[in-house]
């Protein structure tokens, strides 16, 4: 009964885990508030969401990554210990070379081992790519004292809440990119009617009209038929 009781509630957990990411209209936030609760769930204490981002050019979070989310970090991880934080670490190296696949529990923190300091007795983390098909848009890592506290069922409940988050983030980028298309077209329409506007000779406004669609709709040829 104890177990069933358990399974019921990482179910429930995992299923407001994803009510929190489909609602969210701050990316961040979720991840954040679902970062929490995952952590609560496996009854562990810390844990951090590295998203990838090419125009990270810097070495603070690594090269190539952004932190996104993180909680109830030890004080050797404050935000301002650059020791701890400046550089690429061993979950990003795993990501980089492809072999972050799954959950993944062997991962000794060289920011924990590097950082001096409290760390609360954290050594060790284990990690998951944040996926959206075969796309790894981040990593996703929850910290812990020894690997024994990442147990096989630990680590598939892991796996399941970095591909909710995954499947998040894909589903916000496309909605940016379908939102900033929509405000190129809105603007491109508002410039070809204030030109069409400005067009007093009526030869000179359509053959204005076919060349600006043409460009518009980058087609090769572009035609305008009047009714006779």
């Amino acid at each position: 009964m104890a177990s069933q009781k358990d399974l019921i509630k990482k179910l429930t957990t995992l299923n407001e885990i994803a009510e929190t990411l489909n609602r969210a209209v701050d990316v961040q936030s979720a991840l954040q508030n679902a970062l929490v609760r995952l952590i609560e769930l496996m009854e562990l204490e810390t844990g951090w969401v590295f998203l990838k981002d090419p125009s990270a050019k810097n070495r603070w979070w690594g090269r190539g990554y952004v932190l996104a989310a993180h909680h109830n970090l030890p004080p050797a991880l404050a935000m301002d210990k650059a020791r701890a934080w400046k550089g690429d670490c061993q979950c990003q190296k795993l990501c980089n070379n492809n072999q972050l696949t799954r959950s993944y529990n062997q991962v000794r923190c060289t920011r924990l081992a590097s950082a001096g300091g409290n760390r609360r007795g954290l050594a060790v983390h284990a990690s998951t790519p944040l996926c959206s098909g075969e796309n790894v848009l981040g990593i996703l890592n929850v910290a812990a004292s020894d690997w024994s506290d990442f147990s096989p069922e630990a680590l598939a409940l892991l796996t399941n809440a970095g591909s909710q988050m995954g499947i998040a983030l894909e589903r916000a980028r496309l909605f940016d990119m379908l939102k900033e298309q929509r405000i190129h077209e809105q603007a491109a329409l508002l410039e070809l009617s204030n030109q069409l506007l400005s067009h007093l000779d009526m030869d000179e406004m359509m053959s204005y009209l076919t060349q600006e669609v043409r460009r518009l709709l980058e087609v090769d040829a572009c035609s305008l038929i009047l009714p006779a």
